[in-house]
């Protein structure tokens, strides 16, 4: 950052360590080598919980627009009986599919952050 801030005026107080990149939480970890007096090395680490926090909270939010909810435990996402040729569900119209797409997206996301 030294070396960029001789070219480029930087905001003062914007040069810190990230916390956060594209919704994943960054930190530091120290590993240590089978003995915790020794450090080994500092490494970059990151999280995906605040991330699966705030998309569940998006989640709910929507569902409670639709006066719906999320179960609060479940063995598996589908019932063990469950049988798609038999389900005649509704197709989604078009504002319902872009949402279920991003929520796809979203857990997509969770998986590679993950």
């Amino acid at each position: 950052m030294d070396a960029i801030a001789q070219r480029v005026t930087l905001k003062p107080g914007s040069v810190k360590t990230p916390n956060s990149y594209l919704g994943a939480d960054i930190f530091q970890v120290t590993l240590h080598e089978g003995n915790q007096d020794l450090p080994m090395k500092q490494v970059w680490a990151m999280s995906a919980t605040e991330y699966v926090k705030r998309a569940i909270q998006e989640v709910e939010r929507e569902l409670l627009l639709q006066n719906a909810y999320l179960p609060k435990r479940v063995e598996t996402p589908l019932s063990s009986n469950y049988r798609p040729e038999l389900d005649f569900t509704q197709e989604l119209v078009g504002s319902q599919i872009n949402y279920y797409q991003g929520l796809i997206g979203v857990l997509r996301w969770i998986v590679e952050l993950g």
